[in-house]
């Protein structure tokens, strides 16, 4: 990427957009292949669109099907990936195209901000495996809020920032499961996010949790603890959700405000 911008600078506009392509998917390869230690489709992907590569074939077009299709890549990232490969095409092969420096600067600007600045592929299948450990007995090994943000963070560490509204409808449908293990370390997930999570999970809380179940009696303990667990998720809340969670705290009792 590096070498990319100093193409830009140097108004070399068809070698900034093929090195930024270069990168991209040297990129998607080596996260493929993280996520395909815990995840089997993606590690037969990573092991055929590798070989491609040695063997200097195209792998590009096949890599982003396969990632489509297997729900390894979200539709709109499949999209881009497909514009951004024939702009590449444009800019590397003698088909007459000049690619101009908006054009550079913008193949250099999506594959940044939808790609390499990501922590892994995936939009759920990481989120499964969360979802999948929840009944092991020592996932939080304490009740202590700082040590179950800290287990959070851990767990979900390469965790898409498009996961989270997933992740967490599904956590919150684990919290009414009963008396056991899932239950409770699904009210710890959601309590660590609160805590510590990545900035992205806050807003996700907010429109998931505390604005849509505030009115179900059912989640109010969830709701509680995850205001207890972080402040600030009272903050911007409209009118109405403000009027709702006072019911909730005359109705719970201040003694209650724990997490």
């Amino acid at each position: 990427m590096m070498e990319s911008l100093a193409c830009y600078m140097a108004g070399a506009y068809r070698a900034s957009v093929v090195l930024t392509f270069i990168a991209l998917f040297d990129d998607i390869l080596s996260k493929l292949a993280e996520l395909g230690k815990v995840n089997k489709k993606a590690k037969v992907i990573s092991d055929s669109a590798s070989q491609k590569k040695a063997d200097q074939e195209v792998f590009e077009t096949f890599l982003i099907d396969q990632l489509k299709a297997n729900a390894l890549l979200s539709s709109l990232d499949s999209t881009f990936l497909e514009t951004l490969r024939v702009l590449r095409n444009k800019s590397a092969h003698p088909s007459g195209h000049h690619a101009s420096a908006e054009e550079a600067r913008f193949v250099f600007h999506e594959a940044i901000s939808r790609f390499l600045s990501k922590p892994i592929l995936s939009t759920t299948q990481l989120a499964d495996e969360v979802l999948a450990s929840l009944g092991n007995e020592n996932l939080f090994p304490s009740i202590s809020i700082n040590v179950i943000a800290k287990v959070t963070t851990k767990e979900l560490q390469n965790i898409h920032p498009e996961t989270f509204p997933y992740l967490i409808s599904k956590l919150l449908e684990k919290t009414v499961g009963g008396d056991n293990s899932a239950t409770k370390n699904a009210k710890f997930f959601l309590n660590g996010l609160a805590r510590g999570g990545a900035p992205e999970a806050l807003p996700a809380l907010k429109k998931y949790v505390v604005e849509k179940c505030v009115a179900d009696k059912k989640y109010w303990n969830v709701v509680v603890s995850l205001l207890c667990a972080n402040g600030k998720l009272f903050q911007g809340l409209d009118e109405v959700t403000y009027e709702r969670l006072r019911v909730i705290v005359n109705d719970r009792g201040c003694q209650n405000f724990c997490v």
